[in-house]
């Protein structure tokens, strides 16, 4: 009976070396992915890298494990084993991406609330949110258009790790007031304000919903500017209008303003 399970490999010579490896393997396991989580929060590589990253070193340490324990118990079949293991790590190296790209696939089309409305998208490792509306998920990308009607192909996977936050479509345009010299006081300041601010709440676009967000972004003795937040009556609207607002807003504050001011310049935010 002794001599059956020494043919065989087992012994406890050989399942404490396992048993050291098996930890080994948990410890690169912990350690890889914290490493690449911490790259990823810092921008250094993207989520997706990160994941993929991830999977990887988890087939290589799966098939460590697997061809350790056929080594040391059941050494008779180790050329087969190995032989299959390194087919199946090639077959999930070349077939990782798209799988993972159709599973986020499902995930966001099972997000109906995402379609046909506005989001601000957070994405890890981009600081810039992009503003936008969904418009359809395809198997790798999903199609984000913007308020300009701009359509940005974003990947599925890189989009499963975003933040979406609920907007209504905006524009949001700056407003920049030059004031003659330095020396304008408190008052005149507070009265160019007024002034500025009724003119900006007054104004009418039919491309525009009339509500509207007036902030005053900046003030100093030789500018004032505001962030003024305009809402499209529909999903999006055509570059004609914005420019036509633009110079609206330019000939309504100048026409206010006449003589007050050095210059008025408006540009998109």
């Amino acid at each position: 009976m002794n001599t059956g399970i020494q043919d065989t490999g087992i012994n406890a010579t050989s399942i404490s070396l396992f048993i050291i490896i098996l930890l080994t393997v948990i410890l690169i396991r912990v350690i890889t992915s914290r490493l690449l989580s911490s790259l990823s929060e810092r921008g250094s590589i993207s989520g997706n890298v990160r994941d993929i990253s991830i999977r990887i070193i988890d087939i290589v340490l799966v098939v460590i494990l697997i061809s350790t324990a056929v080594m040391l118990f059941i050494p008779q079949y180790w050329g087969i084993l190995t032989i299959f293991g390194l087919l199946g790590l090639v077959a999930l190296v070349l077939f990782i991406h798209p799988l993972i790209s159709y599973i986020s696939m499902i995930i966001l089309q099972m997000e109906l609330p995402l379609k046909n409305r506005y989001y601000e998208i957070l994405m890890p490792g981009i600081k810039k949110p992009l503003t936008g509306k969904i418009l359809k998920i395809t198997s790798r990308n999903t199609v984000v258009q913007d308020i300009h009607g701009v359509e940005h192909y974003i990947p599925n996977i890189q989009l499963i790790r975003a933040i979406f936050k609920p907007l209504p479509p905006q524009l949001t345009l700056r407003v920049v007031v030059d004031l003659p010299g330095e020396g304008n006081n408190m008052n005149y300041l507070s009265e160019l304000d007024k002034q500025i601010t009724e003119k900006l709440e007054e104004y009418r676009h039919p491309g525009f919903k009339d509500m509207r967000k007036i902030v005053l972004a900046k003030v100093s003795n030789s500018r004032l500017e505001y962030l003024v937040t305009l809402y499209p009556v529909q999903a999006t609207i055509r570059d004609e209008d914005v420019r036509k607002a633009m110079i609206e807003l330019v000939s309504t504050l100048s026409k206010t303003l006449d003589g007050k001011v050095s210059g008025i310049n408006v540009m998109i935010d």
